[in-house]
């Protein structure tokens, strides 16, 4: 094998799949395949057993080959090279030669053979960049992560393709985050793992129209330049997330108020563990406070339109509500909250975008 290749193309595409050979896998297989083609890109492959993830890179090439090395140590061998635009692979006896000017790095080779399988992607639909990223985004926090006790299936995005429309849902039992697309329905179901969410969204900037498909054992997304294949562990079925959604008639409370105006009252708890918010005999607003031994006491008014006006207080881990308002950003959010810590309070935004968050259980008083 022998190439020229932009130093800054094949950088950044060595620091993506040095995120798809990550050594916290236990099935981590830490070596990258380089496969390069006459008239083709140069193919980058790298897997931790949990993502498969191939690249492409703009190449010349000289002589065709295909080798296989450590993903991080050549990745640190093209990051010391300074000030050059383009670099030179090639083959010679069992080392990847890397010259770049007058420097030249010897990696050792590793056996091609020995690489693993790559699943066979195929694709039955696509849809925009821009709408898993939104996704992604206004979902991932809720999903569980992968130290919490919960089920396998739960620590997985879901996307619930209805052909007319598309859900995408996250969930760790506790809260619940559900996104709703009428512009780009999808008519597949699919389970994205919580451990490949970082690396797809850095995938899916500027990627254009992406193609998803499933079969047994992956879910596939390309671009055409990335194909990103993740394993799917779970043999259970998403749990009935809509069941969950209580109607709206059991509510107590209904606050209608502008996502900033929550998230900025929010943020002056983010160290605490817990907060309390209060309803009052006001339509005008409600009271968030919280009291500590080590923080104090800290307490804020946040102006509001309050409907079906009831005395009351549920106490909430502030987190799990201002990670939904940083969401939201701006606009008007619609909150409704019952006199039961047993009950979820429901947030809405847009019309599309829905939360359910449990309050903290209160001792009881015997």
């Amino acid at each position: 094998m022998r190439v020229a290749v932009s130093k800054q193309d094949f950088q950044k595409a060595l620091v993506l799949l040095s995120k798809a050979t990550d050594k916290k896998s236990r099935l981590s297989f830490e070596w990258a395949k380089l496969t390069a083609e006459f008239d083709k890109h140069l193919t980058l492959q790298g897997t931790n057993g949990e993502v498969y993830l191939t690249l492409k890179a703009p190449v010349e090439v000289e002589a065709e080959g295909q080798v296989c090395v450590e993903a991080d140590v050549l990745l640190k061998a093209v990051k010391s090279i300074k000030k050059r635009e383009w670099i030179e692979l090639y083959t010679k006896e069992d080392r990847l030669v890397i010259k770049a000017g007058d420097l030249i790095q010897k990696l050792a080779l590793k056996p091609v053979e020995d690489f693993p399988e790559f699943p066979n992607p195929n694709f039955q639909a696509s849809l925009p960049d821009f709408v898993l990223n939104e996704a992604i985004g206004k979902v991932s926090f809720a999903v569980a992560t992968e130290k919490e006790d919960a089920m396998k299936v739960l620590k997985c995005l879901y996307i619930d393709g209805r052909g007319s429309f598309t859900n995408f849902v996250g969930s760790n039992g506790h809260k619940l985050a559900l996104l709703k697309s009428d512009k780009y329905p999808l008519d597949i179901k699919a389970k994205l793992y919580i451990k490949s969410l970082k690396l797809l969204k850095e995938l899916l900037k500027n990627a254009g129209q992406v193609q998803i498909g499933t079969d047994e054992n992956f879910v596939h997304l390309s671009n055409g330049l990335w194909t990103i294949s993740i394993k799917d562990f779970s043999d259970a079925d998403y749990p009935d997330y809509e069941a969950v959604f209580p109607n709206q008639s059991d509510y107590d409370v209904v606050v209608v108020v502008f996502a900033e105006d929550l998230d900025n009252a929010l943020a002056n708890f983010v160290k605490h563990p817990k907060i309390t918010i209060e309803f009052t005999d006001r339509d005008d607003g409600f009271r968030i406070k919280a009291q500590d031994e080590e923080l104090g006491e800290a307490e804020v008014w946040v102006k509001a339109d309050i409907y079906g006006i009831k005395q009351f207080s549920l106490d909430f881990i502030p987190k799990h509500i201002k990670d939904f308002t940083e969401e939201v950003g701006k606009g008007l959010i619609e909150a409704r909250f019952k006199d039961d810590d047993g009950f979820p309070a429901l947030f809405k935004a847009d019309g599309s975008y829905s939360y359910l968050v449990m309050p903290l259980i209160r001792k009881k008083k015997y």
